[in-house]
C-alpha cells in the first residue's frame, strides 16, 4: 500500500490503524434490513425475544422499541396485524 492509500485509511478508521493491534472497526449502514436480521439472529440463539416495531432515530442515533398502544376503533390495529396475507383477505 503507497503512503497515501494508508494516510487515507488511517484517516477513515479515525485512530492510527498501529493502535488497533491487527484489528479494526467494524462498519455496516443500520437500516431496516439489519435490525431485522439481529433481531432474527437474537430469537434463534434464544438471547432475546424480538419485538415487532423498532424505530431508528437516524438524527439521534437511537434505536427505540415502540410501545405504543393500538388504537381501538383502527381496523388495522385491531383486525389486521400481525396477519398473514392469506389470514388478512
Amino acid at each position: 500500500m503507497n503512503p497515501e492509500h494508508k494516510a487515507a485509511r488511517d484517516r477513515t478508521y479515525g485512530i492510527p490503524v498501529d493502535a488497533l493491534d491487527q484489528t479494526g472497526p467494524t462498519v455496516v449502514s443500520v437500516n431496516g434490513a439489519l435490525l431485522a436480521v439481529t433481531e432474527f439472529m437474537g430469537f434463534v440463539t434464544g438471547i432475546t425475544t424480538p419485538v415487532s416495531v423498532l424505530n431508528y432515530y437516524v438524527e439521534k442515533r437511537l434505536i427505540r422499541k415502540s410501545v405504543d398502544a393500538a388504537r381501538p376503533n383502527c381496523v388495522y390495529c385491531s383486525e389486521l396485524w400481525g396477519k398473514g396475507l392469506d389470514d388478512a383477505i
